[in-house]
């Protein structure tokens, strides 16, 4: 018969390998404390299945608490807290409904319709700020040139003609991986 390291596919087998490897059997106590930690190692788990399979009058443990249980009112409950006895209270004045913010298409959308509708037959963009914008117009300016100074500028330059810095230094290295910048006022950009 041949050792364990000369064939070529071995087949580890506990009584081949003590053979060959010449091990002893381990003590007696060694094994009955190995037994008894793997034995130990299922009490936890019975406990477990034990609280997830029986029925009680009393709350599960819960370690993590997170957002599961939080104190909070139902909506439509009553609460003695308050005079009218409601917990739900009235919304902040000015509160915008979810989806309902879209009643004004100039501030939100940015076109106007012929009928006031986002389905209307003739839709033309907006060319002026909506009222709601017009006391903060020249703040609203200056950010947006800010930004395009900070984030556009470098490349589009600030006329955005493609004539910025980082364009200009790399069509002088001859970069052949750079895409020269978009001049930001020809007819295709505006339609």
């Amino acid at each position: 018969m041949t050792s364990y390291q000369e064939e070529r596919f071995p087949i580890p087998t506990p009584g081949r390998l003590v053979r060959e490897l010449r091990l002893k059997r381990p003590p007696w106590w060694m094994v009955l404390i190995l037994v008894m930690v793997v034995v130990a190692t299922w009490i936890p788990l019975g406990m477990i299945y034990h609280a997830r399979q029986t029925k009680s009058r009393q709350p599960r443990v819960h370690f993590v608490l997170d957002m599961d249980k939080q104190a909070k009112f139902a909506p439509q409950a009553a609460h003695p807290w308050f005079l009218d006895g409601r917990a739900m209270r009235v919304p902040v004045e000015g509160t915008i409904a979810r989806g309902r913010l879209l009643h004004d298409q100039h501030f939100a959308l940015g076109y106007l319709t012929s009928d006031g509708t986002t389905s209307g037959a003739v839709t033309e963009f907006a060319t002026s700020f909506p009222r709601q914008l017009e006391d903060e117009q020249a703040s609203l300016v200056a950010r947006g040139r800010d930004r395009y100074a900070i984030y556009c500028g470098v490349c589009h330059g600030s006329s955005g003609t493609g004539d910025g810095p980082v364009n200009q230094r790399a069509l002088e290295l001859k970069e052949t991986n750079w895409v020269p910048a978009t001049n930001l006022l020809t007819q295709m950009i505006h339609d």
